[in-house]
């Protein structure tokens, strides 16, 4: 959200700045005919804007408050995201008068890595969380022994990922597992 956000100011402040840009060539190189010169022009300003304080102040004023409001706002839209790519939405384990206890997806994942680093065989695990929800969804690498028997260790990441459902009180994981053999260069989905 806020990496689109900062998109669309940018966009707006170059098509403004652009478009000033192009006026002012423009009026330079006498495309308005109708438009004095600018040397016409700032005496007219002059006397006209700056010599009626109230005015003046008007424009500063009003010029000042839409920066300072887009500034404020930009700044707001910095504080109030997280940092790195599009997020997940947070869960909410457990609600009640006291407070919310919320778990982060980044949280879960590593969880889960750290639970299929345990069974027998597998040397490393990357999870992956691409939804949450009723149904989670994730994909899973795997790196395992070269003797490590497959069905087996997908059955025991099964149990792991089963438990990972649990602490999100899901009631299934989808999950594609790609599993590595150690030291060859082939791998396999399952």
């Amino acid at each position: 959200m806020i990496d689109g956000f900062n998109r669309f100011l940018l966009l707006l402040l170059g098509l403004v700045l652009a478009g000033a840009g192009a006026l002012g060539l423009a009026a330079g190189e006498g495309a308005f005919d109708d438009l004095d010169s600018p040397a016409t022009l700032y005496d007219d300003a002059r006397a006209e804007v700056v010599a009626d304080p109230d005015l003046w102040y008007a424009v500063v004023l009003g010029v000042s408050g839409l920066v300072l409001a887009f500034a404020l706002l930009w700044l707001f839209k910095q504080f109030a995201s997280r940092p790195g790519g599009p997020h997940l939405s947070t869960v909410t384990v457990a609600a009640d008068r006291r407070g919310r206890t919320t778990l982060e997806p980044v949280a879960v994942a590593q969880a889960m890595e750290n639970d299929l680093e345990t069974v027998d065989g597998v040397r490393s695990a990357r999870v992956r969380i691409r939804s949450m929800g009723q149904e989670p969804a994730m994909r899973v690498r795997l790196t395992v022994d070269r003797a490590a028997d497959p069905d087996r260790v997908l059955g025991d990441a099964e149990h792991a990922l089963q438990r990972g459902a649990q602490s999100l009180s899901a009631s299934d994981v989808a999950a594609r597992i790609r599993i590595d053999f150690a030291g060859r260069d082939e791998s396999r989905v399952v």
